[in-house]
């Protein structure tokens, strides 16, 4: 748990994808959290008044972020108001009480339409998977203030890679070629620098104030390796130049796609953190 702070600081915290809870909620295991927004799509929505709305919207909508609830007897309340006290209080705390869900039954969808973000990560896999226990022990044995969020974002990008992968891995040998893709990111300083350039299907992000500076660093040649993810030494004792890693490429195009355009936001804090 950390300090005590006010309704304020608890909205601030569950914009940071923390969860909060109050000291005087009587319940044990209470906690809030923010679920983000995302895409619905009615190909693969099953409420049939949502899928309405999908269809009269030429096929998806988008669902706005809200405030859900865990319950003391372990339900999930969505779209949680605040009471009175609730808003004037100010023993709000960040916890580190984690529910993690447990392996969903086996859904004949294809994995583009059943993994949007970690919380469908977390349920493909199931705790028990070792990259998920490996992230759970991580979480539980550092404090929030020590962590390498650098690590914890690469754990995140792991587990992702996995279940959308559903269980296949690129491995080398001599005497087969194997083909991994990887999610292409077009990065601008401005989102209106970007609409000079179409790129079909592909992810455009505009480029944060505080981490612009970035890109003028890398190894420039003809311009294929300048920045993000491309480290090359020209003078130390030994040479080693690394492109693209192995570990985080998908077996298809089409799920590099959708690793894009469902995980940007993780991808661009794990290049620029």
């Amino acid at each position: 748990m950390e300090k005590n702070m006010d309704f304020g600081g608890a909205i601030a915290a569950l914009k940071q994808g923390k969860k909060v809870t109050r000291k005087g909620w009587n319940g044990k295991g209470m906690f809030l959290w923010l679920k983000k927004g995302n895409m619905i799509e009615s190909s693969w929505c099953k409420d049939p008044i949502l899928k309405g709305i999908c269809d009269a919207n030429g096929g998806k909508t988008e669902g706005l972020p809200t405030v859900c609830m865990k319950t003391a007897d372990n339900k999930v309340l969505t779209g949680w108001l605040a009471s009175q006290t609730d808003m004037l209080s100010e023993d709000w705390m960040v916890t580190e009480t984690t529910d993690w869900p447990e392996k969903r039954e086996k859904d004949n969808r294809p994995v583009t339409e059943r993994i949007h973000n970690m919380e469908d990560v977390l349920a493909e896999l199931g705790p028990d998977h070792p990259l998920v226990a490996q992230y759970r022990h991580y979480l539980e044995t550092t404090e929030p203030g020590q962590r390498d969020d650098y690590l914890a974002t690469f754990m995140q990008l792991r587990m992702m890679t996995e279940a959308i992968n559903e269980g296949w891995h690129p491995e080398y040998n001599e005497d087969e070629t194997i083909y991994g893709y990887v999610p292409v990111i077009y990065l601008y300083k401005t989102l209106e620098d970007a609409v000079r350039y179409k790129y079909d299907d592909e992810i455009v992000v505009e480029i944060p104030e505080a981490v612009r500076c970035v890109l003028l660093g890398g190894d420039a040649c003809y311009g294929a390796s300048a920045g993000l993810a491309f480290a090359i030494s020209r003078y130390a004792p030994s040479l080693a130049s690394a492109a693209v890693g192995s570990r985080l490429c998908f077996q298809t195009s089409e799920l590099a796609k959708h690793a894009a355009k469902s995980f940007a936001e993780l991808w661009i804090k794990f290049y620029f953190m």
